[in-house]
């Protein structure tokens, strides 16, 4: 079973496997107590635990997986920004459901606990998880192309050097085409990376989640082109 843990620090409920050092030193303390030589009776609410005996090593996996999509939920909820958050709410929405699950119903006894943990596994460490990485990723290089604009030379002002008006017209038209050509070129690159964003999160292009994610990508490329015009004029001084 999971349970959800907070503190003051941290607002952000995170999921942890509620099985410890107590409860392991527990099932061993049953297997001795009802195993040969002794064969005692315990109460009831400990005879429930004895089939987890039975099958330790499938126990340990059980709670080796669990650990696992834990530690990948609480990386999803903890790195993403309230855009992504926005954008993966569908996939959020059917992890909630399968950690209610979790929360109040599964237990170590449970029949049906390793189709849990599959489904689980699914959803988190194989979809949202890797998704979110290739969303992140394609982001941060997005970021990183719209930053290069501002680096490149997008006017023809250097210092301490003149140019007759025909040099200078000539010399704006070769700049201003290269830096063209690089802006085309750039924006087939981020067209592309916006494709397969949509492509892992797979939300319809007219749904609000993704129309506000391209606003939240429309902002961070004009920011960058807002840094070339800056430092354009500030060659100008």
């Amino acid at each position: 079973k999971i349970n959800r843990i907070s503190d003051e620090t941290n607002p952000i409920e995170k999921l942890i496997v509620n099985i410890n050092n107590s409860l392991e030193c527990l099932l061993r303390e049953i297997r001795y107590i009802t195993g040969e030589p002794l064969k005692s009776k315990i109460p009831s609410k400990f005879r429930e635990l004895i089939p987890l005996l039975n099958n330790e090593r499938t126990l340990r996996l059980n709670v080796e997986r669990l650990r696992s999509i834990s530690m990948k939920y609480n990386y999803l909820i903890e790195h993403m920004n309230s855009e992504e958050r926005f954008l993966f709410e569908p996939k959020l929405n059917k992890i909630d459901q399968v950690i209610n699950l979790g929360l109040n119903e599964i237990t170590w006894k449970s029949l049906n606990l390793s189709d849990y943990i599959e489904q689980s596994y699914g959803l988190i460490n194989l979809d949202a998880a890797k998704a979110l990485d290739i969303v992140q990723n394609n982001l941060l290089s997005i970021k990183q192309i719209a930053f290069n604009w501002s680096i490149i030379q997008a006017d023809i002002f250097i210092y301490n050097q003149l140019f007759t008006f025909k040099q200078a017209l000539e010399k704006h038209k070769n700049v201003q085409s290269m830096f063209n050509e690089k802006l085309i070129i750039d924006g087939h690159r981020i067209h592309a990376l916006v494709d397969n964003i949509a492509k892992v999160v797979a939300v319809s292009s007219a749904s609000p989640s993704w129309l506000n994610y391209l606003d939240y990508l429309n902002s961070l490329i004009l920011n960058g082109i807002k840094a070339t015009s800056l430092i354009t004029l500030k060659n100008m001084l």
